[in-house]
């Protein structure tokens, strides 16, 4: 059974409980490089279920995240705790 597309406000809803349990599994002390490799297998996992007409979708929402990285690198202030999770 084919479920509805979520609205906008579920799917952050929903998308923030899913970062949440995954922060706390990540909880502690742990180098942070290893934690962004073992995110970003992940997330090519994850990717790699997804149809093929939804792989630019997940590439430019981490383009997006990139471009924030390279802002607060150059500014050196750092990611903003109102940016969103994507």
């Amino acid at each position: 059974m084919h479920q509805p597309p979520l609205s906008k406000s579920e799917f952050s809803e929903r998308a923030e409980v899913i970062a949440r349990r995954i922060i706390q599994a990540l909880e502690g002390e742990q180098d942070a490089f290893l934690v962004l490799e073992g995110l970003s297998r992940v997330h090519r996992f994850v990717c790699m279920q997804l149809p093929a007409d939804a792989l630019g979708a997940a590439g430019f929402a981490m383009g997006i995240y990139a471009g924030e990285l390279m802002k607060a690198s150059a500014t050196g202030k750092g990611l903003g705790a109102n940016n969103p999770i994507h």
